[in-house]
């Protein structure tokens, strides 16, 4: 969010311009904190748990299938980190999902 364009190079290799590149992504940077401080609330409050996973799952699971819809293009940047790093998030999100089962009304 703080430095769009040196994300963008060390991320995928390229760079946006213009306004409205900088902005989409400066959003792209403010949503990937607010799904970090999503996650940090989840793991201290149960009741948000299931919810904040699915969506974090979600978010990296779009991240992931976008990068890989251009092949290789991509992997040879920070990019490529991420996408195994969160390919990896998401099947341990999933894998606790599936663990933890259907919590119980009371």
């Amino acid at each position: 969010a703080l430095a769009p364009d040196a994300a963008m190079m060390s991320s995928f290799g390229e760079t946006l311009t213009g306004p409205a590149a900088t902005l989409v992504v400066r959003s792209w940077g403010a949503l990937i904190a607010l799904v970090g401080l999503m996650l940090i609330y989840g793991a201290f409050v149960p009741q948000t748990r299931t919810l904040v996973l699915i969506v974090g799952a979600a978010s990296k699971a779009f991240f992931v299938g976008l990068v890989l819809s251009h092949g290789t293009r991509y992997l040879g940047y920070q990019a490529g980190i991420a996408v195994i790093i969160d390919s990896v998030i998401v099947l341990l999100f999933g894998w606790y999902l599936l663990a933890a089962g259907t919590p119980k009304r009371g």
